[in-house]
């Protein structure tokens, strides 16, 4: 498995680009999984429903399935610095993770950033960040730089610079 990583100011368009990586990581015959950091808090239970009972009731996890899907509901909280290796460890192997946020992480990246953006580019001051993804005329850097519409550009580029989870999160 390797991982690779899309960082960025909030609105900086990181979502659509993991949605167009991903596909396109698909169509060359590859599995891919993802993993979103957010900064808030969020619920994918519902109040009233039966895994939401289950919670309220004291269970650590809970796991819903039908004939198609099936979701994890974890309360367990991690340590801020192991969080990422935790949850890489509970997905199946596929041969790409593609990481949208967490941009503090180790792993390779590439930043999204946007013109009218109020803060500096992250790739200025973090080593991790080996690529930027803009809307800019006029920007300057050593590192691979995209557009938003480059693609196919991108994910060559993923394929060469992903590294393997195991080197960097997970006991070998």
């Amino acid at each position: 498995m390797k991982i690779f990583g899309i960082a960025g100011w909030k609105n900086s368009g990181k979502t659509t680009l993991v949605e167009k990586i991903i596909k396109d990581l698909v169509n060359r015959g590859y599995t891919a999984s993802s993993i979103k950091h957010a900064h808030h808090e969020f619920e994918i239970d519902k109040e009233g429903k039966d895994s939401y009972r289950h919670r309220q009731a004291g269970a650590t996890q809970v796991i819903v399935s039908s004939k198609n899907l099936w979701a994890m509901i974890s309360s367990q909280a991690y340590a801020e610095d192991t969080v990422l290796a935790k949850l890489l460890g509970k997905l199946d192997p596929v041969d790409f993770i593609i990481v949208e946020g967490y941009k503090s992480e180790k792993h390779p990246k590439i930043e999204c950033y946007r013109l009218g953006c109020q803060k500096n580019p992250l790739i200025e001051s973090d080593a991790s960040i080996i690529g930027i993804v803009h809307d800019l005329k006029d920007f300057h850097s050593e590192q691979e730089q995209f557009k938003f519409n480059e693609i196919k550009e991108i994910v060559d580029f993923i394929e060469r610079a992903a590294v393997l989870v195991h080197e960097l999160y997970l006991e070998k």
